[in-house]
């Protein structure tokens, strides 16, 4: 198995173009950092992986670039579909929620076929040293392409290609990952049209009562995103923080 040699933002940016080109409503972005004593987030999406991934389904394609070694029973593998197995490349340094397999292969298909169609051969690609540099820096890497400062690290990213919008929730203690997407896909309707997961994602916030906290980048985002929308919530208030502000 060969190695992509993707350095993140560039990985990045060809997922973002996969999903806008695929049946994904959005693409799911984590950052977080395994030496974050305060944050569960890498550990809730390792463990409730599978959950994830049902709650999930075809409609949003979760992605982890991660600073070290993936998560525990994490997919690190983003086969190329017009190729055989063995002429497949690896992603270093990021892990999905859903891998390719028999059961998810239709979707994930055209999403891995529309991905390296944009990559390209492996003569194409950076030098491993360059690699090995953007994943130990993966975090920093994420929140830069995004336009986050460190304010936003921890966090979880949804970016809705179709409507150019990044939705942003910075991550705190109470705030559980699979609760939250499944207070989102809730909100799904049986045949969506386009354009539902923005409103799912502002409603699932409101119910959570996230403060929305900016309606703008708060910093310069990458060209591939620039000019794109966002919104920016805080974590869920705890409720010493509520009593002091009621």
């Amino acid at each position: 198995m060969r190695g992509t040699l993707l350095p993140i933002p560039r990985f990045l940016q060809l997922a973002i173009e996969a999903s806008a080109a695929s049946d994904y409503a959005g693409l799911a972005v984590v950052i977080d950092r395994a030496a974050d004593r305060q944050s569960t987030l890498l550990q809730q999406l390792a463990v409730d992986r599978e959950s994830v991934h049902d709650i999930t389904a075809d409609d949003i394609l979760v992605i982890v670039p991660v600073s070290g070694l993936p998560p525990p029973s994490a997919g690190t593998y983003v086969l190329d579909p017009r190729k055989e197995w063995e002429d497949g490349y690896e992603a270093p340094g990021l892990s999905f929620s859903r891998p390719l397999d028999e059961e998810s292969r239709p979707l994930d298909e055209e999403w891995a076929t529309e991905f390296w169609t944009r990559a390209g051969e492996p003569e194409d690609w950076t030098h491993a040293e360059e690699l090995t540099s953007a994943v130990t820096r993966s975090a920093t890497a994420t929140a830069r392409f995004l336009g986050l400062d460190e304010r936003w690290v921890p966090s979880l990213c949804v970016l809705c290609p179709d409507e150019r919008l990044v939705s942003v929730f910075r991550y705190g203690r109470l705030d559980d990952l699979y609760d939250f997407f499944r207070r989102v896909m809730r909100r799904r309707p049986k045949d969506p049209p386009a354009g539902w997961l923005p409103d799912a994602l502002a409603a699932a916030a409101e119910e959570l009562q996230l403060p929305l906290q900016a309606n703008e980048p708060p910093d310069a985002p990458s060209a591939p995103i620039d000019g794109w929308l966002y919104r920016c919530y805080g974590p869920r208030p705890t409720a010493r923080a509520s009593a002091r502000f009621a």
